[in-house]
């Protein structure tokens, strides 16, 4: 009778790994709906936004070059022209300017404006105030910004 001095080696592989991991992969493919779904969110009210800002600052630029500002509602449709830029909304959002002004550090009456955007579905973006001596700040990575 021989003995062996050691355990002979095992066939089966231990699979808790790999179960593991297809446990994993199975809990992620069903969270990527719901993140497409709050990602599709998040950029639908970008819009809402990058519109705003967009506005605020064709408004900006008319008023630092003598002009007035242009107070109005443009609806998705629409276009308003604010000094030599015409300005078309995204698809589905309304931009509202109104006009402000404001006494200043000296005494002195700065004409100002106001921007806001609201959606199809409801959502409504609060005021945005500026005039000459608070300018905004530029929009970025879209083809008004060097107006």
């Amino acid at each position: 009778m021989t003995r062996r001095a050691y355990a002979p080696p095992a066939t089966g592989r231990d699979r808790r790994p790999l179960l593991l991991l297809a446990a994993i992969l199975g809990v992620l493919a069903l969270l990527l709906p719901l993140a497409w779904t709050l990602d599709a969110s998040i950029d639908h009210d970008r819009n809402l936004f990058t519109d705003r800002q967009q506005m605020a600052w064709i408004q900006h630029v008319n008023l630092a070059n003598g002009g007035n500002p242009v107070a109005g509602n443009v609806g998705p449709d629409d276009e308003m022209k604010v000094g030599e830029v015409a300005f078309r909304p995204s698809k589905d959002i309304s931009v509202e300017v109104r006009l402000q002004e404001r006494t200043g550090a000296e005494g002195e009456t700065l004409q100002g404006y106001c921007v806001r955007t609201s959606n199809e579905d409801g959502e409504e973006i609060p005021w945005l105030c500026h005039d000459l001596a608070s300018p905004p700040s530029k929009p970025s990575g879209d083809p008004l910004a060097d107006l």
